[in-house]
């Protein structure tokens, strides 16, 4: 019975599949490139970039669809849709830098390939895509608040359906995910890329 259930559920689907498919397909970019970058000296993170930048205009076709059944579902178009642009962007730092990290930790251990799905399932239900967060107590709604990918749903959801920009401090926190997480990556390709070489 919740108002504009659809959209509430679109809106974690659309935001979850881009973070999926992203940082899967990102995974395997350095392992799967390695016959390029071993014979032609190029930096190894632009394969990472590439298939980022990809994913990125997959997302924004999805998005044009996400936008379509929000004029069907009866929701008014407004200004503040422009404030969109920001949860798109600090996803986009945040998948970049998990993806990156990612590769590089599958150049040492691919087993990460069968793991990492897993760990999809579970950011999955992690960030009330199916359900209202209203019947969780309150020790869990302020735990869903450390999920970056939560964060960027919940912002969108206010937007779309309760036509509410989210604080001041919201935009904070969820910036400084989304740096944190692109210089984890960073830092961790930097520190291991002599070494990508020897196990490719």
């Amino acid at each position: 019975n919740m108002p504009h259930y659809t959209i509430y559920l679109f809106s974690g689907l659309l935001l979850f599949n881009y973070f999926s498919s992203c940082t899967r397909g990102e995974m395997t970019a350095l392992y799967s490139n390695a016959p390029i970058y071993s014979k032609v000296q190029v930096p190894k993170h632009y394969f990472v970039l590439s298939l980022s930048v990809a994913r990125f205009i997959d997302f924004l076709v999805a998005l044009a669809v996400y936008f379509i059944f929000v004029a069907v579902d009866g929701i008014a178009f407004s200004f503040r849709f422009i404030y969109l642009l920001y949860p798109i962007i600090c996803l986009y730092f945040i998948n970049l830098g998990i993806g990156m990290f990612l590769s590089t930790l599958y150049i040492f251990f691919r087993d990460i390939n069968y793991l990492w799905p897993i760990i999809c399932r579970i950011i999955m239900y992690a960030s009330a895509i199916f359900y209202d967060v209203s019947i969780l107590p309150g020790i869990m709604r302020r735990l869903l608040s450390c999920n970056p990918l939560y964060m960027c749903i919940d912002y969108f959801r206010q937007l779309i359906i309760h036509s509410t920009v989210p604080s001041i401090s919201y935009h904070l926190v969820l910036g400084a995910m989304a740096i944190f997480c692109m210089l984890f990556g960073l830092f961790t390709y930097r520190i291991s890329r002599d070494r990508i070489a020897l196990y490719v």
